[in-house]
């Protein structure tokens, strides 16, 4: 599985949000993917 692969995974079967992580220069240079759980819990990844 390759990071795309597992990226979209964890947005369909995970219930992450995905929002884009931009560089000093403007350009995408990854993802910021984050969920909120029951009983306040927040998980977050940046890939």
């Amino acid at each position: 599985m390759d990071g795309l692969e597992l990226i979209e995974r964890l947005r369909r079967q995970g219930g992450f949000r995905l929002l884009p992580l931009l560089g000093n220069t403007g350009q995408v240079a990854g993802v910021h993917l984050t969920r909120f759980l029951p009983g306040g819990h927040l998980d977050v990844i940046q890939v």
